[in-house]
């Protein structure tokens, strides 16, 4: 259950800004939740038509440099369902998932460079969430999100070619630098699944909805291949 939190913590890493301009760049940098190291930097490129998110581009470069993995995501269908693949240049895994039709989607998965590909098509009750499309969530909910309210939906996993329940609501109001911004929960609406899942914790500017901080999970592993815990500041860019 660790990996679910995982894949929820690596699908927020990308700007969530609606800008004028058809293309925006920006880095931030991964750091070690506990002892404050850094770790690894994320390179995102994000293509704009008509003022809204088309496209996203992600790297996440290690500390020497090298090329971690890739994530391509297509968002002209819709913000909160893009389709898209992840990939890891060091094992080979791929996973990605794609729409063909309300509530239908397909997922799949491989674990390394020699395994084969797994591939389901799922059938998805609505509110349903795929990777980067959170953001989006969290912003077309975010008056009930601002008023206490809980927010469930189906978060889409290709790493377990399958659909989880998950809730959102809000934690606290809080200040980051000159930034005044909500603090939100994200865990699963699972009482037991929660017994073994820590919560991810993600701030937003209550002005303009940019991402300022996160922390939890990331499903960037260390050399023993387990996930790293980080903390990952945005409102340096703003």
């Amino acid at each position: 259950m660790k990996l679910l939190s995982a894949i929820i913590a690596f699908s927020l890493f990308l700007t969530d800004s609606e800008t004028r301009l058809p293309l925006t760049n920006y880095q931030s940098l991964a750091t070690d939740l506990d002892s404050g190291n850094e770790l690894y930097r994320e390179i995102h490129t994000n293509e704009f038509e008509n003022l809204k998110i088309a496209k996203s581009v992600s790297e996440y470069i290690d500390m020497s440099g090298g090329l971690i993995s890739k994530r391509i995501m297509n968002f002209e269908a819709d913000s909160t369902n893009p389709n898209y693949t992840l990939e890891d240049f060091r094992s080979g895994y791929l996973e990605g998932a794609e729409v063909i039709d309300k509530g239908l989607v397909k997922v799949f998965m491989k674990t390394d460079s020699s395994s084969k590909m797994e591939t389901e098509v799922l059938e998805i009750d609505s509110p349903y969430v795929i990777d980067g499309g959170l953001t989006y969530f969290f912003r077309k909910h975010w008056s009930r999100l601002l008023n206490g309210e809980t927010v469930e939906f189906n978060f889409v996993t290709p790493s377990k070619l399958d659909y989880f329940s998950f809730r959102v609501s809000k934690n606290s109001i809080r200040k980051l630098g000159t930034h005044k911004g909500m603090e939100i929960i994200l865990e699963p609406s699972s009482f037991i699944i929660r017994q073994f899942v820590d919560p991810i914790y993600i701030t937003y500017d209550l002005d303009t909805k940019h991402i300022l901080l996160y922390k939890g999970i990331s499903n960037i592993n260390n050399d023993e291949g387990k996930s790293y815990n980080v903390k990952i500041d945005y409102y340096s860019e703003y």
